[in-house]
């Protein structure tokens, strides 16, 4: 199944973004220790989920949703780093990938592309509506 690209609004069948979007997308994030991802994180990380799953399993807490089955853990910063928050133990807890990327997204953390300001012509649209692609703004 074909996807817009979340930059450039091309064609996609994998990820989020077409290959040159995506060079260009990691570029500007940066790796995960520019990000504050270090090696003593990642130990954190590693003690906060052993302790998690040795006390309730494979099981998710929950963000704004109750707590649930989940075998992908992470290691969440409790107050972002973006927000001054620290990679200390006192500031990690484990949530599923699913709540963690809601939780970032939520808080205005996650990472995606900066807003681009020109048209993107969106063929889909057009097919389901059988008239001439149009342009649609996205931000």
């Amino acid at each position: 199944m074909r996807k817009p690209c979340l930059t450039c609004g091309r064609p996609v069948t994998e990820g989020s973004r077409c290959t040159r979007c995506q060079s260009a997308y990691e570029v500007r994030r940066g790796s995960p220790a520019e990000r504050g991802y270090t090696r003593e994180w990642r130990q954190i990380v590693a003690e906060v989920l052993a302790t998690h799953r040795a006390l309730y399993g494979d099981s998710c807490p929950g963000w704004q949703r109750p707590a649930h089955p989940a075998s992908d853990l992470v290691g969440d910063h409790i107050i972002s780093l973006a927000n001054g928050g620290q990679s200390i133990r006192e500031n990690c807890g484990a949530l599923c990938v699913r709540c963690n990327g809601a939780k970032g997204r939520a808080n205005g953390t996650d990472p995606s592309p900066p807003a681009i300001s020109r048209p993107v012509t969106t063929t889909q649209q057009a097919r389901r509506r059988r008239r001439e692609p149009q342009q649609v703004w996205i931000r």
